[in-house]
């Protein structure tokens, strides 16, 4: 780690083109890194650099016009009043002035040309004067001024040449507006009535809206946007042909569980886009709807994007396949919610794990304030036994013979006491699913009588939904269905409530007030029911074997 004081964005300025370049040498490149990693605007402004260093290559290679350069010649004919000078790159104290080494003229400006009437510039480059000096540092300052104006001034011309050029950033909703207009101007001449998202990324542009008749049997519509970096592009095509019958797109079904997900009545699986174009990574979804129409969206992005930015390209691609996705099908409302109270409120969860001898479940009621647990253990549905555990003891119930027997708190180890570790993160961490799409807000309703937000985990094995208290904006439970005859993931998911391979899967997971009249009286009683007798012969334990 460096020893120098960290440096600010007005230390980095100077060295930042060099080192987008690459050519910034030792020990100022590592200063420069390690403040370009902690520094969104200086990150930024090599972002910038770099695209102008992609901009200038792509400039065609052509000798100048001699006519151009004896007018440059006669205009520079003044020597400089003050030397050039080199920035030096191994420290921050101010260089001091060293003028540039003289240079002679290419040969190309020196030969004769024959069949010509365009006089030859040896006599200039015989008598190296200041403008002959200044001459190469004229040129480049002149190509990277071009460059830059270029860059400023046709951000997406450069890159995507029909984008639409827009002086000020437009907001993803003034974006989706310019985007429903142009598509219903040209929706009459489509066979089905177009479906568009209702998100996109902040930053986008539309680059063009058509219909494409290139493709067989039907006319496609096509709409493109101009994302951020590391992204490029985002493609939407619609037709009234189903993926399978379509040329554009290689449906691959739901062997992806990254890129398969759901709301519920369609489905989103990954796909390949052949229309995809260039060295640009590509990531596509697809969606086959009832009344003819499937859906398909790619997403491009640099092809060292995934290498050179902090998060992976590929990550910010799905994200946004994702939610722009899912909002062609429900509407996108973005909610910022509360974690569930995990200090007063009664923590009462089913748990389950399906083994060969049948479907195990455990119900437990866990109160924080009391630390204790009362579980019941149960077998193909019916109860083996219930036990109430403490910090030191655990009294065991058998409901059927009616007898009790008291054990150390050790002896109901590998019972699910407690949520598991990803189980309980996740809960705790629904803003940031939120934010990406694996949970979407469905809007409003009731669940046990309250009125809560549903948000659905969209690539779950099973229909999985979490539950937000209206009035607190806070986490107050999460349900699975597996008894539902779709899955919004595939069979092959996970989820934070139904891992893959490990014990337990979750029902029913509640953060209940302590009042609650949902809880069972006496739940966390220690002390045998009166009718109950003690005896050593009691059930074995069932005990979690993940």
């Amino acid at each position: 780690m460096s020893t120098n004081p960290p440096m600010r964005c007005g230390d980095a300025a100077p060295y930042l083109p060099t080192f987008a370049d690459g050519e910034l040498a030792e020990p100022m490149r590592s200063q420069v890194a390690e403040h370009v990693a902690g520094c969104a605007n200086c990150a930024r402004e090599v972002r910038r650099y770099r695209a102008i260093d992609q901009l200038v290559a792509t400039l065609p290679k052509s000798s100048p016009s001699p006519v151009v350069l004896d007018r440059v010649l006669a205009a520079t004919r003044r020597d400089a009043a003050e030397p050039a000078v080199r920035e030096s790159l191994h420290g921050r104290r101010r260089p001091r002035a060293r003028p540039l080494a003289t240079r002679a003229l290419p040969d190309f400006l020196t030969r004769e040309v024959q069949g010509t009437n365009i006089r030859p510039l040896s006599r200039l480059a015989r008598r190296p004067t200041g403008a002959a000096r200044v001459l190469p540092v004229l040129a480049a300052v002149l190509l990277i001024t071009l460059a830059i104006l270029a860059f400023n001034r046709l951000p997406a011309a450069g890159i995507f040449p029909n984008a639409n050029q827009s002086t000020t950033p437009r907001t993803a909703a003034n974006v989706l507006a310019q985007t429903s207009q142009e598509v219903a101007a040209k929706a009459t001449h489509l066979p089905f009535t177009p479906l568009l998202p209702r998100y996109l990324p902040a930053g986008a542009q539309l680059q063009n809206v058509y219909i494409d008749t290139s493709g067989v049997g039907a006319p496609f519509l096509q709409v493109s946007w101009i994302l951020p970096y590391p992204l490029t592009v985002l493609h939407l095509r619609e037709s009234s042909l189903m993926l399978l019958q379509r040329g554009d797109y290689l449906p691959d079904g739901p062997s992806r569980p990254d890129r398969t997900w759901s709301l519920g009545q369609y489905q989103w699986t990954s796909g390949a886009s052949r229309i995809a174009t260039g060295n640009a990574q590509h990531w596509a979804v697809g969606e086959d709807r009832s009344g003819a129409l499937s859906i398909t969206l790619d997403v491009g992005a640099q092809p060292d994007a995934a290498a050179s930015d902090v998060s992976s390209a590929q990550d910010k691609a799905t994200n946004v396949l994702r939610l722009t996705s899912l909002s062609i099908d429900a509407p996108y409302q973005p909610l910022t919610v509360q974690p569930p109270d995990t200090t007063q409120n009664v923590l009462h969860f089913v748990a389950r794990e399906q083994t060969a001898q049948g479907l195990m479940t455990w119900e437990v009621y866990s109160d924080p304030t009391q630390h204790v647990q009362r579980v019941t253990a149960a077998r193909n549905g019916a109860t083996v036994y219930t036990d109430v555990v403490t910090a030191s003891a655990a009294l065991r119930l058998d409901p059927a013979a009616r007898t009790y027997q008291s054990l150390p708190s050790a002896a109901v180890a590998g019972e699910p006491l407690a949520l598991r570790d990803d189980a309980a993160t996740f809960l705790l961490s629904v803003n940031s699913y939120l934010a990406n799409g694996e949970l979407w807000n469905m809007g409003l309703g009731k669940q046990g009588g309250a009125r809560v937000y549903q948000l659905v985990l969209v690539g779950a094995p099973y229909p999985t939904e979490v539950y937000v208290d209206a009035g607190s904006r806070r986490v107050v439970g999460a349900e699975v269905n597996y008894s539902a005859d779709f899955a919004p993931g595939t069979p092959s998911a996970s989820s934070h409530l139904t891992p893959l391979s490990a014990c337990p899967s979750y029902t029913l997971i509640q953060y209940l007030s302590p009042s609650d009249a949902s809880i069972p009286a006496d739940v966390f009683a220690t002390q045998p029911p009166s009718k109950y007798a003690q005896s050593a012969n009691m059930p074995a334990t069932l005990g979690c074997s993940g």
